[in-house]
């Protein structure tokens, strides 16, 4: 029964821009997308090694900074900045991690929490590099060139759903990698020691 439900809500999903024709209730299935990737790394923090991590944003901030001050400050090409979106985040995640780690209970939470609001601090008070509240307008949409075809852009709704579909599902699998193997090497303890 399950494997049916999830082919049945991948193909919903998959369709979906076919049968939502309303741009807002679409742009409302994006935002659900781009939170279900924070949801997925915030369940495998929370839900599988028990830390509350209240800094979970700011990463997200790093992320949109990244691609956003590559492309429109440096003009670099969307696809390196979209690379740039899962590394540097990477990064700062962990050496964070490295400090936060290193605690327990509440400190856990306090590091995490201090360190989302320093990341808002930066993005809103240094104008010359964020732009503050008024954000970075001008960021170039990804684009598929295939030799001999003109370029695609994925500046519409619809192509910005699939990227997101896209992400959410390599999320997802990356998430359910990790979980299958911290179970395969949990095993081993859970079992007990060898019997003599």
């Amino acid at each position: 029964m399950r494997p049916v439900a999830l082919l049945l809500g991948l193909a919903a999903a998959a369709t979906a821009p076919f049968w939502v024709w309303n741009p807002y209730h679409l742009h409302t299935l994006i935002m659900a997308g781009i939170f279900a990737v924070l949801a997925l790394s915030l369940n495998l923090l929370l839900g599988y090694t028990g830390q509350l991590s209240l800094g979970h944003a700011a990463f997200f901030g790093i992320g949109a900074y990244a691609t956003a001050l590559l492309t429109v400050k440096l003009e670099w090409s969307p696809w390196i900045g979209l690379l740039a979106a899962v590394v540097l985040p990477g990064l700062a995640g962990w050496v964070i991690g490295r400090l936060a780690l290193k605690l327990r209970g509440a400190y856990f939470v306090l590091l995490t929490i201090s360190f989302a609001g320093c990341v808002s601090l930066v993005s809103v008070n240094w104008m010359d590099l964020t732009n503050g509240p008024l954000g970075l307008p001008g960021v170039p949409a990804l684009e598929i060139a295939l030799p001999g075809l003109p370029a695609l852009s994925l500046r519409t709704k619809v192509a910005f759903y699939y990227v997101v579909l896209v992400a959410v599902v390599l999320a997802y699998l990356v998430c359910l990698a990790l979980i299958r193997a911290m179970r395969w090497t949990a095993r081993p303890q859970a079992l007990g020691p060898d019997p003599p």
